[in-house]
């Protein structure tokens, strides 16, 4: 079918709107707590605490605006139609064996080029946002881990070692269905093939060679596990911050 619409791209008042809607709203705000917080210490391990806790809060921070950012756009172009339910079928409409997308119409691909492109964005920087979040708990809970060393999963297994207040908490988000989904999701996307692009795959059974049809995640589902992650992210910070907001306050009493 000819389609002789266009791409309608976005306008400033379109992305002020969906920036406000995302999971991320207030994230932000809760994370600048953290900058204005007093780290008592000795003179110089204090002042480096202090500034390395400013610093990576203000690199998560940078991570949150950009996933909210993406997440925005994400949105958008998602609202425009991307109609790959169902993503094939088979046999095709003119012989062929398979037709992908037998539902799009030009303009679809080009839609779900945007929606692709925001979407590989948005994960890269959530779970990144949750690696910042691992440096701010070494840091502040003097792991011991060096800053290359550090990964949100790690910093979580530590804490468990130590009975942390907040281990239960964290390693419950972890284990979570939403960052599972979205952590395999990313882990394909970045070490394997994406998942949202079709094709064929070639596996070996027991009974011989088999030939069928990639996985594909629809576009829907991309944006469900976009939605879980961030209540991960945001719910992690909140958990944290919390924490340490408890835990200032009872030593500057003690």
């Amino acid at each position: 079918m000819d389609d002789t619409r266009e791409l309608k791209l976005p306008e400033a008042k379109d992305i002020r709107v969906l920036v406000a809607e995302t999971p991320f709203a207030s994230t932000t705000g809760i994370v600048l707590k953290v900058i204005g917080l007093h780290i008592r210490g000795n003179a110089f391990e204090g002042l480096k605490r202090e500034i390395d806790l400013r610093e990576y809060s203000l690199q998560l921070i940078d991570r949150i605006a950009d996933a909210a950012k993406s997440f925005a756009f994400m949105t958008y172009f998602f609202r425009q139609g991307i109609p790959d339910e169902p993503w094939h079928i088979s046999p095709g409409k003119s012989g062929n064996s398979v037709d992908y997308f037998p539902m799009f119409e030009d303009l679809h691909f080009q839609i779900k080029d945007w929606f692709d492109f925001y979407s590989d964005s948005f994960f890269y920087k959530a779970f990144s946002s949750l690696e910042m979040l691992g440096q701010l708990i070494n840091v502040y809970d003097r792991l011991g881990l060096s800053e290359s060393d550090v990964t949100f999963n790690r910093v979580v297994d530590l804490l468990g070692g130590r009975q942390h207040p907040i281990y239960k908490d964290l390693y419950s988000l972890r284990n979570s269905t939403g960052y599972i989904e979205a952590n395999d999701m990313r882990n394909s996307a970045t070490h394997r093939v994406l998942p949202s692009t079709v094709g064929m795959i070639v596996v070996r059974k027991p009974s011989g060679w088999s030939m069928g049809l990639r996985n594909y995640i629809s576009s829907r589902i991309v944006l469900e596990r976009a939605n879980q992650i961030a209540f991960v992210v945001e719910a992690a910070i909140k958990v944290w911050v919390a924490y340490i907001e408890k835990d200032t306050s009872e030593k500057a009493r003690s």
